[in-house]
């Protein structure tokens, strides 16, 4: 992964990725397609508005900060990725990833993603796994809602199906790639006929009772009045599937010799694909009079394929595949519905309240112990490993495209973060580099030569501030002996002049200034004078 992920970051250094952005209330879509974006922001809020309606009976109120919607569209397997965390009854951190052919997009990606977003927003926790992909998937298409029928049915024989009470009780999405697609169709076939039974509202109150009591027989009984075996046995019977006529369709697969990809499909997908009585035209590469119609419809590699409908071209697909892909791509021809959008949000935030600063952050909280972020974090990683499980289904061949897409956006963050030296470097030839390493060391003795100087500068200045404040201290020791000096010496002056010389000559000493000396004896003057005179006014 390191390698790949070095060999990547200067393709991304040297191009800039054309996207536009669509922004509501409550959602944000990136999308390199400026109407498709639009398109998909206003399904996402019709959706948000009609689930939360349909299910809990009321509209919900308005995010505190919108969810981030990257969408990636084409001729490609429709899948998407929803992840958020709880802490302290709230939810936040969204991220929504979701990729498809735009008809796929907006009939059943968009409406299963942002139910997702729904529940969360309305539980305040993680919904069982079967009950979450269920009643998502029962907002899809009615193609993909057969198909997940179909695969469900199919997997009915001894040890193939996940038995009831593990499937209710999966904390995790399996590891095992065939058994996602059967719990996804498994849990589609249970929840659309507890949702037929007795309706959205029900089963949302359902999923309340068991939160307040985990105990599946016991939520089952109290609502649906039977327990959990009993049920899918009855989801069996009432959802069994119409077979899709495909009389007016056939497919045109192209081999050549020695495709090992083409062999396994021939061994492993063919068969499925006589059995559900599709005609199947073989047209070799390898023989020089077709090489001509491979270059007509724009085939380069093996195998691909060529869907026909009453002989009208429907849709080309490059690379390998299997028969239920196939099979699908056949019954989804169907044009999406239209989607009316409905105007207006609720009211209300969920995470800090009104008049708060959340800044930037994704989380709210600023008062989260060290231990809380941890865990968080942990149930954000498992959170989107196993969102990007979900999206893989019966399309385990999508899983390495959806994962390239999460990792070019993980190396468009890192690029991001590179400094410009690093940049440069990746960029860089042989002698540019050399250049570069040359600068890096004269870079490092200019650095040193400033450190240096800026601890001989601080070492001076400490220094340079001993010496002011031994010199002060002088100073107050000088001013404390003067004023000493000058109390004695008025003390002593009542005593006669010359009592009060001597006694200030012997304390003083010669460090007394000599100006002192003479104001005294001008002073001792100056008071003999006036005695003299006071008797002769007498």
């Amino acid at each position: 992964m390191t390698r790949f992920l070095l060999l990547l970051i200067p393709l991304l250094l040297c191009g800039d990725v054309q996207s536009a952005e669509y922004h509501t209330d409550n959602f944000s879509v990136t999308c390199s397609d400026a109407e498709l974006a639009q398109q998909i922001g206003d399904a996402a809020e019709h959706f948000r508005k009609q689930h939360a309606v349909d299910w809990l009976g009321a509209e919900l109120p308005k995010w505190f900060a919108p969810c981030p919607v990257t969408v990636k569209h084409g001729n490609i397997g429709a899948g998407g990725a929803t992840t958020f965390s709880f802490d302290q009854g709230h939810v936040f951190g969204w991220q929504m990833n979701i990729q498809g052919s735009p008809q796929r997009l907006l009939d059943s990606v968009v409406p299963h993603e942002v139910l997702h977003t729904v529940f969360a927003s309305h539980f305040r926790r993680m919904v069982p796994r079967w009950a979450d992909e269920g009643a998502c998937t029962y907002c899809e298409s009615e193609s993909e809602r057969n198909r997940n029928r179909l695969i469900a049915l199919e997997e009915m024989r001894p040890g193939e199906m996940i038995p009831i009470q593990s499937l209710l009780t999966m904390p995790e999405y399996p590891k095992d790639g065939r058994k996602i697609a059967l719990f996804y169709s498994q849990s589609a076939l249970l929840s659309e006929f507890l949702i037929d039974l007795k309706g959205k509202p029900e089963f949302v109150a359902f999923l309340s009772s068991y939160f307040r009591q985990p105990n599946w027989l016991t939520a089952f009984r109290k609502h649906y009045g039977q327990a959990p075996e009993q049920a899918y046995a009855a989801a069996v019977q009432v959802n069994r599937p119409t077979p899709f006529n495909y009389d007016n369709y056939h497919i045109d697969y192209f081999s050549q010799e020695g495709c090992p990809p083409c062999i396994q499909f021939e061994t492993e997908q063919l068969p499925a694909l006589v059995k559900a009585k599709i005609k199947v035209v073989k047209i070799d590469l390898s023989k020089s009079h077709n090489k001509e119609r491979g270059k007509q419809d724009g085939i380069t590699g093996t195998p691909a394929f060529i869907i026909y409908k009453n002989g009208v071209k429907q849709k080309v697909i490059r690379r390998p595949s299997t028969a239920q892909e196939l099979l699908a791509a056949c019954a989804g021809d169907k044009p999406a519905k239209t989607v009316q959008v409905a105007q207006g949000v609720g009211i209300g935030y969920f995470g800090p309240l009104p008049g708060s600063n959340p800044g930037n952050r994704a989380n709210p909280h600023n008062d989260l112990s060290a231990a809380q972020t941890q865990l968080i974090n942990q149930i954000v990683d498992q959170r989107s490993q196993m969102a990007i499980n979900s999206t893989i289904s019966s399309r385990m061949s999508e899983l390495e495209k959806l994962m390239d897409s999460r990792l070019k956006n993980a190396i468009l963050e890192i690029q991001a973060n590179l400094t410009d030296e690093q940049k440069a470097l990746i960029n860089a030839s042989d002698d540019q580099k050399a250049k570069i390493a040359g600068f890096t060391e004269q870079i490092a003795v200019i650095e040193a030569g400033k450190a240096k100087f800026i601890e001989d500068h601080e070492k001076a200045l400490v220094e340079e501030r001993e010496k002011r404040e031994a010199l002060a201290k002088e100073v107050e020791a000088a001013k404390t002996e003067t004023k000493s000096v000058k109390e004695k010496l008025a003390g002593l002056a009542k005593e006669g002049v010359s009592t009060a010389l001597e006694s200030a000559t012997a304390t003083a000493g010669w460090s007394v200034p000599l100006s002192i000396a003479g104001t005294l004896v001008g002073w001792f003057l100056s008071r003999r004078k006036e005695e003299k005179t006071e008797p002769a006014k007498a």
